[in-house]
């Protein structure tokens, strides 16, 4: 069974520590989805300038970056923060 609900979808049965990491992860998603969205309404609205919306993809593409390298099974935390 699979739920939407992000307090249950991440409920008690995750160790606190990758429960932290991964509600790390979604802030660091949702600030890419904002980035993705204020470089698609540039475009929309033809306020598209090659400097200012190559800076955003650059920033969108580190933020994703962080993301892929923190979700990466190696690079899950392993147990009990001290």
């Amino acid at each position: 069974m699979t739920t939407n609900q992000r307090a249950c979808a991440n409920g008690p049965g995750l160790p606190d520590v990758l429960e932290r990491h991964l509600s790390d992860c979604h802030a660091g998603a949702v600030q890419a989805v904002a980035v993705a969205e204020a470089v698609e309404m540039l475009v929309s609205n033809g306020l598209a300038k090659e400097k200012a919306t190559g800076e955003l993809l650059a920033v969108l593409i580190g933020m994703i970056a962080v993301l892929e390298k923190a979700l990466d099974v190696v690079n899950l935390p392993k147990g009990e923060a001290a």
